[in-house]
């Protein structure tokens, strides 16, 4: 079955190379560290319980 996708179109060149570098520094692929960030502020907008 496949996963549930989402497309994130930035607006800003500089803005993706920023994230490749704060993933990196994670060792985390670009997807993982966008779902940490998602899931972070989902919490913080009290829609996911927090972490």
């Amino acid at each position: 079955m496949a996963r549930p996708r989402l497309n994130i179109y930035l607006d800003d060149p500089t803005l993706q190379e920023k994230i490749k570098i704060a993933a990196a520094r994670r060792h985390m692929s670009l997807s993982a560290y966008a779902l940490l960030a998602l899931r972070r502020q989902l919490a913080a907008d009290g829609l996911l319980p927090a972490a």
